[in-house]
């Protein structure tokens, strides 16, 4: 480009350039997209149904609409970033564009510097958001969190990566002989080539290791605020869809069952949400919407040892007729005795008397209201789960053999642990954390393609660097591990900046959500993304160096 405006090319023909041969590339790449899509849209689908998140008698149907919208998204998205990409090369001075070209060093605009500078403070307002955010809310603020944070370190590349090479100038020259300190010397000479080759490593690590680490800590804070729901023994569930309400009674009477309690999982919805001077956090002026809480219909006298429900005020076992417990920030403004408007599962409204306030963490709070009243409310009119408390000392196993025997009035009884509950919820939840690494797979995927065609692309066109570095006497190994050590200097300075995104991002979630700085998940994580990285860019960075390095140095098309 620097050598067109040096032999008279005018700022038009750069961009029709640029954009010519971009829309040309996009319209070859279109092609076997348009094959594609429908097939790996019916293998998503088959996918969606094995994990269960769809029901797997939905028919694919791929009609002309969506390819011709995909088409046209990746052609305008082409053409803005031809457009964005030809405006330097045009309006650079040819002078200026051939030092920039030679010298690798770029141009560091204030623009950029802003605009980075603007990220940072976009991200310090969303950490501050994720940390004062519930916990299941948190995730929703994590994630833009994740790419703003970014956003501005990709921008502010150049003075960053400097300033960690320099860090790493001592460490690489001390480890590395004579091929450390040419790569430190390279490095040091382009910084704007070395930020480019940096930021596609930072982009991968940093968004690789944020998402998954994210979804580890989510889906830790769902599994422990649901253990912490449930203090039963002892869980009857039936394989005919569920047992009548009277059994819960006889099942309470059994020697050595301390308490028993019904359980129907459902969804309410709080119609005016309560707000008053001792919750002003939590209080909406503005809102008149429903409030969704997750809603359980319990049994009065068995919730309080069965549940680990913990109240505030009231009496779970007044929970009878049209009666609710909510958690304490829900019922704010309003005292025990008042009446709520109530939107069932069902969609049928009720208006309920608050009975009881719970405590609860934030973003994990449901509330309780009689399984009887519920069960109304429901297809079968039954009741899914029974929880059994065991008597202390009581032999479990024992237990459940008597309470076994209630099979012989209600064929397909059951019984088991509490785990049983436990599993099916982790089982859900794994459902849901299957479609985010869904996600999180193409987001790092494309960074992924990003890192490599980066790397391919500024070894590849050193091609004259390396020839030159044969002719002064350098062996073709001693190239080769300069390529390795600049490439192993990529890797740790992307990774650094990597994990600095990543920890800003996660720092305030797993604040909101486990109540610790740390993420929930393995350290094994972070050291596969770290590999990775750095086997990615060996790979795309000494491959085309050994394919650079191959034939005579003093053949003329080795320098071409």
């Amino acid at each position: 480009m620097a050598l067109l405006r040096a032999t008279g090319a005018t700022p038009g023909q750069m961009r029709r350039l640029v954009v010519g041969e971009t829309m040309l590339l996009a319209a070859v790449a279109i092609t076997p997209a348009w094959w594609l899509g429908p097939r790996v849209g019916a293998r998503l689908l088959d996918a969606f149904a094995d994990a269960g998140v769809v029901p797997d008698t939905i028919a694919f149907r791929s009609g002309i609409v969506p390819q011709i919208v995909g088409i046209a998204i990746a052609l305008f998205t082409a053409l803005g970033a031809a457009f964005t990409a030809s405006g330097a090369a045009a309006k650079v001075r040819p002078a200026e564009a051939l030092a920039e070209g030679t010298d690798g060093r770029g141009h560091f605009s204030r623009v950029r510097l802003v605009a980075g500078l603007l990220c940072l403070v976009g991200g310090g307002a969303l950490a501050w958001g994720t940390a004062g955010s519930d916990g299941p809310d948190a995730a929703g603020v994590a994630t833009p969190a994740a790419m703003v944070w970014t956003a501005g370190f990709g921008l502010l590349a150049p003075p960053l990566c400097a300033a960690l090479v320099r860090a790493l100038r001592r460490p690489l020259r001390a480890t590395s002989g004579l091929a450390g300190r040419l790569a430190d010397h390279n490095i040091t000479a382009r910084p704007g080539l070395t930020a480019a080759a940096v930021t596609p490593v930072m982009l991968a690590t940093g968004l690789a290791i944020g998402l998954i680490y994210m979804q580890t800590t989510g889906s830790a804070g769902a599994k422990e605020a649901f253990r912490d729901t449930l203090r039963a023994d002892i869980v009857l569930t039936s394989d005919a869809g569920g047992l009548p309400p009277e059994l819960v009674d006889k099942v309470a009477a059994v020697t050595g069952v301390e308490a028993a309690s019904a359980r129907i999982p459902s969804t309410g919805y709080l119609l005016r949400e309560p707000s008053g001077p001792e919750h002003p956090k939590d209080a909406n002026p503005g809102e008149s919407g429903p409030t969704e809480l997750p809603l359980i219909g319990v049994t009065a006298e068995g919730a309080a040892a069965t549940t680990g429900a913990h109240t505030l005020s009231g009496n779970l076992r007044d929970l009878h007729g049209d009666s609710v417990a909510l958690p304490a920030r829900h019922a704010g403004g309003h005292r025990l005795g008042d009446l709520l408007d109530v939107r069932l599962g069902d969609g049928s409204h009720a208006r309920l008397k608050l009975v009881a306030t719970l405590e609860a963490r934030p973003g994990y709070e449901t509330m309780l209201m009689p399984a009887t009243t519920l069960a109304a409310h429901t297809d079968a009119a039954l009741i899914p789960q029974i929880l059994v408390r065991a008597t202390p000392g009581t032999d479990h196993t024992a237990l459940s053999a008597t309470l076994a025997t209630f099979a012989a009035d209600h064929p397909g009884l059951r019984t088991t642990g509490s785990e049983t509950l436990v599993a099916a919820h982790d089982d859900q939840d794994d459902t849901q954390a299957w479609m985010a690494y869904l996600v999180l797979g193409v987001v790092v995927g494309y960074a992924t393609i990003a890192l490599v065609n980066t790397q391919i692309l500024a070894t590849v066109r050193r091609r004259r660097e390396f020839t030159l570095y044969r002719l002064v006497g350098a062996g073709r190994r001693q190239v080769l591990h300069m390529a390795a050590v600049e490439a192993i200097t990529t890797t740790v300075a992307g990774l650094t900046l990597g994990t600095t995104v990543a920890a800003l991002t996660l720092i305030p979630l797993d604040i909101s959500v486990l109540d610790s700085p740390l993420p929930a998940g393995s350290p094994a994580i972070w050291f596969t993304i770290a590999g990775t990285a750095l086997t990615l860019t060996l790979l795309a960075t000494l491959a085309p160096t050994a394919a650079l390095l191959r034939g005579n140095p003093g053949d003329p098309a080795a320098a071409e």
